[in-house]
């Protein structure tokens, strides 16, 4: 994780955000301060995104059950 804050660092990126700002789905914030940087990483955001994307794969895999019995 520290990998990531570093390299922006060194490019030059004032901000970087994964997930709309400043809301429950911010997953990553990075930001340039002066002579540093800032990061947050909200753990909860990507366990609610993964829990969503869970429930919305089974739903679509569930679908019609199918008659895979041989007949004779």
């Amino acid at each position: 994780m520290i990998i990531a804050p570093m390299t922006l660092d060194i490019l030059g990126v004032e901000s970087f955000t994964i997930g709309p700002m400043n809301s429950f789905f911010t997953i990553y914030e990075y930001h340039s301060i002066g002579e540093g940087f800032e990061i947050n990483f909200f753990p909860m955001s990507l366990l609610a995104i993964s829990v969503i994307a869970g429930l919305v794969y089974a739903i679509i895999k569930t679908g019609k059950p199918r008659n895979d019995a041989m007949t004779e």
